[in-house]
């Protein structure tokens, strides 16, 4: 894209110069997305690590009821005793 600025193309320079920052602004757009969700841990609140406990007390407390474990890919799985 960039290169029609140097090899003596007749493509407006206008219009390749519209291309490149639109190509830049997409590219920062998802490296900014990337970094969020995928690179950085998310933080979270005191509530929301309540929260996250409070699911993890009532798994087991199920699993303990019926004798069944689910695993992460929701595939039961008899409990071993």
């Amino acid at each position: 894209m960039f290169q029609t600025f140097f090899n003596g193309c007749n493509y407006p320079k206008g219009i390749t110069a519209l291309l490149c920052t639109n190509a830049l602004i997409f590219l920062y757009m998802f490296g900014s997305f990337y970094v969020q969700n995928f690179i950085r841990k998310p933080k979270l609140s005191a509530a929301a690590k309540e929260k996250q406990e409070k699911q993890k007390q009532e798994k087991e407390e199920q699993a303990k009821e019926n004798g069944h474990v689910t695993l992460n890919n929701n595939v039961p799985k008899e409990k071993s005793n």
